[in-house]
């Protein structure tokens, strides 16, 4: 743990805590940084979000190579583009009301957080002010109230995004002042934080924040895009069994019985669940161009292609 109280760390720490002052926000914010919605960036009246209890957002990705967050039913068809931006937008999370969406979208250059509702009106940065670094993999808290995220200043943390005041803070386990990770989730008690520890890239770690460590999962091949099954007994989670293939797993988090889903000469990533558990989607590139399917949980049959976007869809988040 003598890494996570080096100097040098403990000056990100400060930085940090200084930069979610809301004067010193306000200090450096710039005329393009408002919180309300940039009516000029709106999609079209021919765009107009679909509202559903039960859809699938996803980037869609566009010919001039740049992304786009779209939503799709999960059976395919009746799809609905919410953002029409130039340059990136993708890792769409839904709030746990299925009310709001939050992604990472491009600002000044790096990414920052960006909200919106469920049908695409009201977007607004979840910030007022850029962050000084790259801020991305937004999720929920299960109340709402804030985001957990990755914050890259010299090096890649955990952090909480508080949206009533864009305040962020480092969390961590116990003895620590912060922790190199990425894919922060919280499970669905709110309670606990699972994340990819970014010393291998290979071990899954869960804490209650002040509270101690423990590893999830360990393996020989290096781990990504975590996701908590809606009753909490399962994590599904992508693995790079070859370079450049990722293969989709499933572990039962009670007997860490691990089940693999996938087996395609094209990546498999980005899984996600559905309300009832019973279904995952993720992005597949075994037909080509990456598009989005969904798969039964627990044997990755009923495999199911539910987008045909002409530059691919990546990175789905299915309502929870």
């Amino acid at each position: 743990m003598s890494r996570f109280i080096s100097q040098r760390l403990a000056r990100v720490y400060r930085r940090l805590l200084a930069l979610s002052v809301p004067a010193a926000l306000a200090a450096c914010e710039g005329a393009t940084d408002s919180l309300g919605p940039n009516p000029a960036a709106e999609p079209s009246p021919g765009l107009t979000a679909l509202v559903s209890s039960n859809r699938i957002a996803f980037a869609s990705h566009t010919a001039g190579g740049y992304t786009d967050i779209w939503t799709v039913s999960p059976q395919g068809g009746s799809l609905s583009r919410l953002t029409s931006f130039t340059g990136q937008e993708h890792s769409p999370s839904w709030s746990f009301d299925h009310t709001r969406i939050a992604l990472a979208r491009e600002r000044n250059g790096l990414l920052d957080i960006f909200l919106m509702k469920a049908d695409g009106t009201g977007k607004r940065w979840a910030r007022s002010t850029a962050f000084a670094g790259l801020i991305d993999q937004p999720s929920w808290s299960p109340d709402g109230s804030h985001l957990l995220v990755r914050v890259n200043q010299q090096g890649a943390y955990l952090a909480k995004l508080e949206l009533a005041t864009g305040n962020l803070v480092l969390v961590a386990p116990a003895r620590a002042l912060a922790v190199k990770g990425s894919y922060p989730i919280y499970d669905p008690a709110g309670i606990n934080i699972y994340y990819r520890d970014d010393s291998n890239n290979k071990t899954i770690k869960r804490f209650t924040p002040g509270g101690e460590a423990t590893t999830v999962l360990t393996s020989t091949w290096s781990l990504a895009n975590l996701a908590i099954s809606p009753d909490g007994k399962r994590l599904a989670y992508a693995a790079a069994v070859m370079d450049n293939n990722w293969e989709i797993y499933v572990m039962d988090l009670a007997t860490k019985v691990t089940t693999r889903l996938t087996n395609s000469n094209g990546t498999d990533a980005s899984p996600t669940w559905s309300p009832d558990g019973s279904r995952l989607a993720f992005y597949s590139a075994r037909s080509g161009k990456p598009q989005i399917w969904t798969m039964n949980s627990s044997t990755g049959g009923g495999l199911t292609r539910i987008t045909d976007q002409p530059y691919g869809a990546s990175g789905p988040a299915w309502v929870r």
